[in-house]
């Protein structure tokens, strides 16, 4: 039989190389871009909601070497995160529908909605997203 590759021009060839290179690099990119992002928002949110409730330094440094773990592709960081942040939805799903009959300040609410945010984005792309998938094996790698 015939390969199909014989009848590519060394310069389709090069082409296709190219752009394949190009593509790897814009998902690196876009991965590292997604993990920063997601890395030091939840470190923000965990910063602000210790600092307005109850400080908790031990918790502050956890969060951020995790969030340190994460950018440098520690695998087993990246599904703690996940695991947390399921955890955190979970539990506000919970909790909030028992705190309906209290009265809740309007930065708390804030405060609970951008949490709750961040922990989703923080699931699905963690979990699903191909080039943060892409961006932690080759942090993980070097």
């Amino acid at each position: 039989m015939y390969n199909n590759e014989e009848y590519i021009s060394e310069q389709d060839k090069q082409k296709m190389i190219d752009d394949y290179k190009k593509n790897a690099e814009k998902r690196l990119f876009q991965g590292k871009m997604i993990v920063y992002t997601l890395a030091i928002l939840t470190f923000l949110v965990t910063l602000l909601s210790n600092i307005l409730y109850s400080f908790n330094l031990f918790n502050i440094i956890v969060r951020f070497a995790m969030s340190v773990a994460l950018i440098r592709g520690i695998q087993w960081v990246r599904w703690l995160f996940v695991a947390t942040a399921c955890l955190s939805v979970f539990l506000l799903v919970v909790i909030l529908p028992e705190a309906s009959g209290q009265t809740i300040s309007l930065l708390n609410l804030a405060i609970i909605i951008v949490g709750v945010v961040s922990d989703i984005l923080c699931i699905t792309f963690l979990s699903f997203n191909k080039s943060v998938s892409e961006f932690l094996y080759d942090q993980s790698s070097k």
